[in-house]
């Protein structure tokens, strides 16, 4: 339970797809029958040092204006997104050197026979 909170938390969104999925969900119903969304989909104060919320009270019963509404599937993506460049450049630098160590090490077996 603590992942799905620490990713909430981290990247300032609330649940997969937004706040609404937290109405199906059985075991969070259970275990915090008054709430509608946990705590960690409840917006902060913009200090980063500031643990504090906006108003917990209004955000855990459903106070939109309150909560982050966006999902984090698609916060998710869209901060892997921009690394995606970065990660294909590095495969294709890594695929040019073990290419030339290649032809080198041919290179050298033809000129030792």
């Amino acid at each position: 339970d603590a992942l799905p909170i620490s990713v909430m938390m981290t990247f300032s969104c609330c649940g997969v797809n937004g706040p609404h999925d937290f109405e199906e969900a059985h075991h969070f119903r259970r275990l915090y029958p008054g709430d509608v969304v946990p705590e960690a989909c409840c917006r902060r104060r913009d200090r980063p040092d500031d643990d504090q919320f906006e108003s917990r009270e209004e955000c855990v019963m459903g106070q939109e204006d309150f909560q982050h509404t966006q999902g984090c599937y698609a916060v998710i993506l869209d901060a892997l997104e921009t690394y995606v460049y970065l990660a294909g450049a590095l495969a294709i630098g890594i695929l040019a050197v073990e290419l030339f160590a290649m032809i080198s090490a041919m290179c050298l077996f033809r000129g030792i026979q």
